[in-house]
């Protein structure tokens, strides 16, 4: 740290192979301990707090990311299917056939597609600072 140095404090690595904890699996398919993640995290913003409050924020970067680290792009494809079903059903329900039911579709298609939600950090923390803002945050 004394040369500017980010410090990544973990003393057993070991254990993430040896313990178990909760293991969440992400919709991408990413396991997260969220216990090991957080102990790791704490550590690590102990041992960083002065230089995590001197790193800006990139704001163009903040927010391209689902909680589970994946990009919102994968993350939102990952609900077309479900989108589309739910418009043919939409289009289906109200008895429309042929073109009728091809163009109502597709439009329900762009409405429920807006109406999907990704959980973001920028939900509840729209404009941090530094990075220390969002490790605060979390």
């Amino acid at each position: 740290r004394s040369r500017g140095w980010l410090v990544v404090y973990e003393p057993m690595v070991s254990r993430y192979s040896k313990e178990i904890g909760q293991i969440q699996r992400s919709n991408n398919s990413i396991y997260i301990q969220p216990e090991f993640s957080q102990a790791f995290l704490e550590r690590t913003a102990i041992f960083n707090r002065d230089m995590f409050k001197q790193i800006p924020v990139d704001m163009s970067a903040y927010g391209k990311c689902a909680l589970d680290g994946s990009h919102v792009a994968e993350t939102r494809h990952l609900f077309d299917e479900m989108v589309s079903k739910a418009a043919r059903k939409d289009a289906e329900r109200k008895g429309l056939e042929g073109l009728d039911f091809t163009k109502h579709t597709v439009e329900a298609v762009a409405k429920f597609r807006g109406q999907v939600k990704i959980p973001s950090m920028t939900q509840k923390l729209p404009h941090p600072v530094t990075l220390w803002d969002i490790v605060e945050f979390g």
